[in-house]
C-alpha cells in the first residue's frame, strides 16, 4: 500500500495537470463505485439477487397477471412484443419491434419508496389499477450495476393500492427482477 504521503503528492499532481489542460479550471472526475462500498441497506436486495428465486411467465395483457412479491428474484419468461396489449406507454419507442416484455400483478399492502430491479434496460412501468395512471419514477439507482444489476427505478407507493407492473423493450425473452422496499 502505497504511504499517504506519496498518494497525496499523486493527488496534487493530476489536480494541477488536470487544472493546466481545462485552462485553470479544475477537472472534476466522477468517482468510481468500490462494489465493497455498497451501503448497508442494500445487503438484503444485493443477497437476494444472487440467491435461488422463483420463475414466472408474464401476462401479455392486463386481465389476470402473476403476482410478484418483494425480496425474492424473479425470472420474468416475457411475450413476444407482437402479443402485447400494453395498459399504457410513457413513450412510442417504448414497444419497439422484435423486443418482450409483459404484465405482473403487484399489491404491496403497504406504502413507500420500492425498488424495481431488473437484469436488463428494458422499459418499466408501474401502473395503478384503480385509475389506470402510471407512476413516474422518484429515481433510478445506479449502487447496484457491479453486481449485474443494470436497471434500478425507485417509486413512491400509496398503501392499499395494487399496481400493474409492466415491461416492455426488452431484448431478451426472459428477464430477472427483484422488488424491495427502499430503506428511508
Amino acid at each position: 500500500m502505497p504511504h499517504p504521503f506519496h498518494l497525496a503528492v499523486l493527488l496534487a499532481t493530476s489536480m494541477l495537470t488536470g487544472c493546466a489542460a481545462s485552462g485553470g479550471k479544475p477537472v472534476v472526475q466522477p468517482q468510481a463505485m468500490a462494489c465493497d462500498a455498497l451501503p448497508a441497506e442494500l445487503e438484503a436486495e444485493r443477497s437476494a439477487w444472487g440467491a435461488a428465486g422463483t420463475t414466472l411467465s408474464a401476462a401479455p395483457a392486463a386481465g389476470t397477471p402473476p403476482p410478484v412479491v418483494t425480496l425474492i428474484r424473479t425470472r420474468l419468461k416475457l411475450q413476444p412484443q407482437a402479443r402485447l396489449k400494453p395498459v399504457a406507454l410513457a413513450k412510442a419507442e417504448a414497444n419497439p419491434p422484435g423486443t418482450h416484455g409483459g404484465l405482473m400483478a403487484f399489491a404491496p399492502g403497504r406504502g413507500g419508496v420500492f425498488r424495481f430491479s431488473a437484469s436488463d434496460r428494458a422499459w418499466i412501468e408501474l401502473i395503478d389499477r384503480a385509475t389506470g395512471t402510471p407512476l413516474a419514477p422518484i429515481s433510478s439507482d445506479k449502487r447496484l450495476r457491479c453486481f449485474g444489476i443494470p436497471k434500478a427505478l425507485l417509486f413512491e407507493l400509496a398503501p392499499g393500492h395494487d399496481y400493474l407492473l409492466q415491461i416492455t423493450a426488452s431484448a431478451g425473452s426472459e428477464l430477472d427482477l427483484l422488488i424491495a422496499q427502499a430503506a428511508k
